[in-house]
């Protein structure tokens, strides 16, 4: 008989908890290829990167079918699937989208997981979602 009159609340508190919703393909409109452009931030927050700095071009290929690839100098480092969730911001304190990748990243020093914006329709940015972090600024190609 204690069980029936805790059950509703029970119910609702089930009801009410979500786990980070996945959203598939619900980035649309990061779809396409995008060309790094600069790396900034880190532990002393005087991280400056750039294609010119490095002398390394990299690309990022987000697909509609939920593939990406990574190009750094045009040679293929990375190729699988991203899966774009929500996670609560450092930045903005709310959720945000954020990409993770099915394979490991190549380490050339740009962030490619993280929570991730489009600032215009032709500009993104990745921040990887921790204090003292990098952030990277890519254009769309």
């Amino acid at each position: 008989m204690k069980l029936l009159r805790f059950l509703p609340l029970l119910l609702l508190s089930i009801c009410s908890c979500s786990p980070k919703a996945d959203i598939s393909f619900g980035g649309s409109d990061l779809i396409g290829s995008w060309d790094w452009v600069s790396t900034s931030g880190g532990f002393t927050g005087r991280l400056n990167r750039t294609p010119a700095s490095t002398g390394t071009t990299v690309r990022l290929d987000l697909l509609a079918n939920g593939r990406y690839t990574i190009a750094e100098d045009s040679d293929e480092r990375s190729r699988g699937t991203y899966t774009i969730t929500m996670q609560r911001s450092i930045y903005s304190g709310e959720e945000d989208r954020y990409i993770t990748y099915s394979e490991d990243l190549p380490p050339v020093g740009v962030a490619f997981s993280g929570i991730i914006r489009l600032v215009e329709v032709d500009r993104l940015t990745i921040n990887d979602n921790s204090y003292d972090g990098i952030g990277s600024l890519f254009v769309r190609r």
